[in-house]
């Protein structure tokens, strides 16, 4: 709520006589009323401003009895001398600001979708309540100008008061500030200077009656003590400052920390930047200036789309979720796809469609809305637009029409292929595992891991003369522990692919030719106790019970706290009496692993128990362009399927033509092949169960 608004009738006037009683009034019904000197030098001042007129206006005597009732509060009675209320006869609407040449002259250049939400947001039903703008959707349809615009109308604003320090509850002198904050400093500069300070300077309004200083580069600086900062994401500057508003741009593209070695500075093993970047702004604005619950200015939260979770989507969910269950909320949501901001004769109204891909299927283009599998998922599209949704339509959906599905950060784009191996298994295995259930609560376990095996599956896999690996993904605290086991199942013939090659550090083509394929034949999450560790030991306790009843080859397990582990499965020989095969298996040091996941349910050469919990984990997989590290989204996990990775990669490259032995593959596999004359081929056969005795 603005000021001004306290007073209900702007042209009222009031009697001397009935100004000074109601001074009077105010003093006797306060708690501690200052010193009669100190009324009397108040009344006079009243009587002063009416002058010879006897009578004086309701709103000056309004901003006198604040600046006297925030004299008493302060203890600071020069208060009582300094001018208060709008130095102007009104404050424009944002529509005039924006298109008025003595403003901002963007008459004819503001797009209407564009000018129509910035007049929702100041003046619409909820404009009181609007502290975060979220800003999202596709590229181009005017985000960073939707945020410029209402800056400068928040930095407007300001100067229509005397002391806006004052009348938002600051002491006299205080500094106000603007934030912009981007991925780099550079690029919040190039925003700041590059346009904002060019459309401020070319504002009649700005450069005559409210300018910033010249000549200073490093932010711009207003009267009454009001500044505008570039900030870059990693920036702790804003720490302490009386935030008013400001920008947070690019949040979706802000680094996200993983590692569980993280959880040793933060609590937590994942740090995601643009949460961070929002919360420590946000403490500043409501700790400044919250009134009654409402802060005067605005957050704006700017990003495309990039892929489902980020931060922009989880905020627009988060709206939705307050308006659904408390009728309210204080997140103002603008998302367009690029066309809808245009002019209507700017684009087409003949329109193609999209039917927008899930976790289970990809996106299409389709001729008719009955093609469609799911109608709710189809978009209409302007023909302008189709040849760059034929050319790359993922990306378009994404960038264009502002729909996060994954993009070039998805990794397995294909996500069918990840349910049709989970179904095809369920199929040819009467949706058995070798473990009863894919998820064990360490905080409920009775210690009894015989309960965890399914005895029959257990059985049928014991009586066929094949040999398993096990893969393990350990964890202590937080994260869960994963669990995988599984065999060679064959060889498939397939054409040409694309693997990471480890020796030359980078993708490569490989010829067609036959391929192992893979069955994975348990999949267990176990998840830590909550107020424990997951007990190593217990892992051990698992992979021995199991090489009583079946042939492991081979353990391997990711370099956080595995020696312990990994030292115990080498003192191990299996029922033929080989030593077992233990190592170092990290998923996190090679996106080799995971790549061989994605060819193989790319080209059916890979069935998994159907167990949601890594379905999910395998479609959310994104891959970081610049580090080449598969990873998984904020708030997702991928602790199961960093074990069925890693166990895929070991029976691949085992039972391949071309072994990784005297490659750069070793570094992969360190420490998990044994000695050559401890190690005897064994032709591999197929379980007889099921609809069918191959992968393929």
């Amino acid at each position: 709520m603005e000021p001004q608004q306290m007073i209900s009738d702007r042209d009222a006037v009031v009697r001397v006589t009935d100004a000074l009683d109601m001074v009077y009034e105010f003093v006797t019904s306060s708690e501690s009323p200052p010193a009669d000197s100190v009324v009397q030098d108040f009344c006079d001042i009243i009587v002063h401003m009416a002058g010879a007129r006897d009578e004086m206006p309701l709103r000056e005597l309004t901003n006198a009895m604040q600046n006297f009732g925030s004299a008493l509060e302060e203890g600071d009675y020069s208060i009582l001398s300094m001018p208060r209320g709008l130095r102007v006869d009104r404050i424009v609407s944002v529509e005039e600001f924006v298109e008025s040449k003595f403003f901002m002259g963007q008459r004819g250049y503001v797009r209407p979708r564009v000018l129509e939400k910035l007049v929702e947001l100041f003046h619409g039903p909820n404009a009181d309540d609007n502290l975060e703008v979220v800003l999202g959707g596709g590229i181009g349809w005017g985000k960073s100008y939707f945020s410029e615009m209402a800056i400068a109308y928040m930095l407007y604003k300001l100067s229509c008061y005397y002391s806006p320090q004052i009348e938002y509850g600051l002491a006299p002198g205080s500094s106000i500030y603007f934030v912009m904050q981007s991925i780099k400093q550079e690029l919040a500069k190039k925003v700041l200077y590059g346009q904002f300070s060019s459309r401020l300077r070319s504002s009649e309004y700005f450069r005559k009656y409210f300018p910033f200083a010249v000549g200073v580069m490093s932010e711009l600086r207003f009267p009454n003590n009001i500044f505008i900062l570039p900030l870059s994401s990693s920036d702790t500057s804003a720490l302490g400052l009386n935030v008013f508003g400001g920008v947070l741009d690019e949040l979706n593209f802000m680094a996200r920390v993983t590692r569980k070695s993280a959880s040793r500075l933060t609590g937590t093993q994942e740090y995601d930047q643009a949460a961070v970047l929002y919360s420590t702004i946000m403490r500043r604005m409501k700790s400044r200036f919250s009134v009654r619950g409402r802060v005067p200015g605005k957050l704006m939260l700017v990003s495309s789309a990039n892929y489902p979770g980020d931060f922009i989507d989880r905020k627009i969910k988060e709206a939705a979720e307050e308006r659904l269950h408390g009728g309210r909320t204080t997140i103002f949501v603008v998302r367009m796809a690029q066309w809808e901001s245009m002019p209507k004769d700017r684009v087409s109204e003949e329109t193609f469609l999209v039917e927008v891909g899930d976790e289970t299927r990809n996106s299409r283009m389709i001729n008719r809305m009955e093609d469609a599998t799911d109608t709710e998922s189809v978009i209409e599209v302007p023909v302008d637009y189709q040849k760059e949704f034929e050319r790359d339509l993922e990306a378009s959906i994404r960038d264009l029409a502002g729909i996060p599905i994954g993009g070039i950060s998805a990794f397995i784009k294909k996500r069918e292929t990840i349910e049709l191996a989970a179904q095809t298994h369920a199929r040819m295995f009467d949706a058995h595992q070798l473990f009863v259930e894919g998820t064990i609560d360490l905080s409920h376990y009775d210690g009894r891991l015989l309960r965890l095996i399914d005895s029959e599956y257990l059985e049928q896999l014991s009586e066929q003369p094949i040999t398993f690996f096990v893969s393990v993904d350990l964890a202590l605290t937080g994260d869960s522990c994963g669990f995988a086991i599984g065999h060679f199942a064959g060889l498939k013939a397939v054409g040409k692919s694309t693997n990471w090659d480890e020796e030359q550090r980078r993708y490569v083509e490989m010829p067609a030719g036959e391929v192992p394929c893979v069955c994975i034949d348990g999949l267990l999450e176990i998840v830590p106790p909550a107020v424990d560790e997951i007990d190593i030991s217990l892992i051990g306790d698992l992979v021995e019970l199991l090489n009583a009843r079946l042939v492991i080859e081979g353990v391997s397990a990711d370099s956080f706290q595995s020696a312990a582990l990994l030292q115990r499965m080498r003192k191990l020989r299996n029922l033929h009496g080989r030593r077992i095969r233990a190592g170092v298996l990290s998923v996190d040091t090679s996106p080799a692993p995971y790549n061989e996941v994605k060819q193989a349910l790319r080209d059916g050469r890979l069935i998994f128990p159907n167990f949601l919990k890594v379905k999910k984990e395998l479609r959310e997989l994104i891959r970081d362009p610049r580090t080449n590290r598969i990873d998984h989204p904020l708030e997702g996990s991928k602790d199961v399927s960093d074990a069925l990775a890693a166990c895929t990669y070991l029976l691949v490259s085992r039972n391949s033509v071309k072994n990784l032995k005297g490659t750069a593959g070793r570094r992969i596999l360190e420490g998990i092949d044994a000695p050559e004359e401890d190690y005897v081929q064994h032709t591999p056969r197929v379980r007889p169960r099921g609809s069918g005795h191959r992968v393929h």
